[in-house]
């Protein structure tokens, strides 16, 4: 199935003679994913349940093994490639078959004091964790 089969929106500019579509899987979304995307209904973009973290690493990082790796993990597990949709007035979990590469956003703070790099991890943790589901 496609998400032009389900008459969802796609990233991909396929017409009629390419029929280059994204490969996705649907299910009936749990309980537990229905009830938290009606309270994201009810107030969209209420960051309430969502965790956001950061880690200060120290060392030498090897930044492509470490994009290798988040890759892997999103491969192995569907969740990580799951959005929602309506379909036909149901909740749906649309899993993408593969989600290609994951940007990885990476801050240089070297050039920073100690303290102010605190400061700046937490407003950067703080903006990316109001993203709604």
């Amino acid at each position: 199935m496609t998400l032009f089969d389900l008459g969802l929106p796609t990233t991909d500019t396929a017409t009629a003679t390419n029929k280059s579509f994204e490969e996705v899987y649907t299910f009936p979304a749990s309980f537990s994913q229905a009830r938290l995307w009606f309270f994201d209904q009810l107030e969209p973009g209420c960051p309430e349940y969502n965790m956001s973290m950061a880690w200060e690493l120290q060392g030498i990082l090897n930044v492509a093994t470490l994009q290798c790796s988040l890759n892997q993990i999103v491969k192995r597990h569907e969740i990580l490639r799951t959005t929602f949709a309506t379909v036909n007035g149901q909740l749906m979990q649309v899993i993408k078959a593969t989600l290609g590469e994951i940007p990885l956003p990476i801050v240089d703070s070297r050039h920073i004091s100690p303290t102010q790099r605190k400061i700046e991890a937490k407003k950067t943790n703080c903006s990316r964790s109001t993203t709604s589901i």
